[in-house]
């Protein structure tokens, strides 16, 4: 049983979560970018190969965005050169997408963005608590993601 006074741990991480995401956004919109933007160029920077072009439908799942959401990023990144979209050769109806030379690029300055941040948000802790913190996030992260139902 809690105590009416004690802050839940769910409470800290979501009160926790927001606060970082609010920052770093505000360092990535330095850059000209956004998490949204960030997160879907190092999801596609893992399957930087074309010949497994993420579909724009798990590319969604895998960030939590829907349908209308995912399209609306999408279309944002490939106006500006950093994504590109086709149909995929086996079925019509799923729409493939990688990461162009352009988007490789700015992933790679946006990444010197997030090491920074990530340095900044670790400074009170050691590289264990770090790893261990991560660890246990991973779990929480699992154990609450769709997939685990």
């Amino acid at each position: 049983m809690h105590s009416p006074h004690e802050v839940f741990l769910s409470t800290k991480i979501a009160l926790t979560g927001r606060l970082i995401a609010s920052e770093f956004d505000a360092r990535l919109a330095k850059s000209g970018a956004s998490s949204t933007t960030w997160l879907i160029l190092s999801a596609l920077m893992g399957a930087a190969d074309d010949s497994v072009a993420m579909s724009q439908k798990d590319l969604a799942q895998a960030l939590f965005l829907g349908g209308p959401n995912i399209t609306v990023q999408l279309d944002k990144l490939q106006q500006g050169g950093l994504i590109a979209r086709r149909a995929d050769a086996a079925d019509r109806r799923v729409t493939r997408v990688t990461i162009t030379a352009k988007g490789k690029k700015t992933f790679t300055g946006l990444a010197r963005v997030v090491g920074d941040f990530e340095e900044y948000v670790q400074r009170e802790m050691s590289e264990r608590e770090a790893a261990g913190l991560s660890r246990s996030l991973d779990r929480i992260h699992s154990a609450l993601s769709p997939e685990s139902d």
